[in-house]
């Protein structure tokens, strides 16, 4: 749902991002859709003035893209600071389904493809380690 007081879009726009707006929200950030081809995230937990400059999952990403698997990465491209000091991610805008769309919650599963999907990543990333 978009919220018409966030005012992040607006910061973004100042940016020098003219299309930006609010386009999901994940389990720990909301995101926000740059242009076609960019998108950054706003951490929530970390949405304070003065967070870390590198959290986890931007480290995961980092070692995930030095991978070179053979699936696309949201590998970091950056950082955007709003004027209340709160960092934004930006990362290559992955087009695809969530992994929410192959559940299914009436009976507590995956579909089977997707459970596919999964083995096929994981495997893909075991000579990262």
């Amino acid at each position: 749902m978009i919220d018409e007081t966030d005012p992040v879009p607006a910061e973004l726009r100042a940016l020098g991002y003219p299309d930006a707006s609010w386009l999901a929200a994940g389990m720990e950030a909301d995101v926000y859709a740059l242009d076609e081809q960019t998108v950054a995230r706003l951490p929530r937990e970390k949405a304070v003035a003065g967070a870390a400059l590198t959290e986890p999952v931007e480290e995961l990403l980092e070692q995930l893209d030095e991978c070179r698997l053979p699936f696309a990465v949201p590998a970091p491209l950056g950082r955007l600071t709003l004027s209340d000091g709160r960092c934004l991610l930006r990362q290559p805008r992955l087009r695809g389904r969530s992994i929410r769309d192959f559940y299914d919650s009436a009976r507590g599963h995956l579909d089977p493809r997707a459970e596919q999907a999964l083995v096929e990543l994981l495997s893909a990333m075991r000579p990262c380690q």
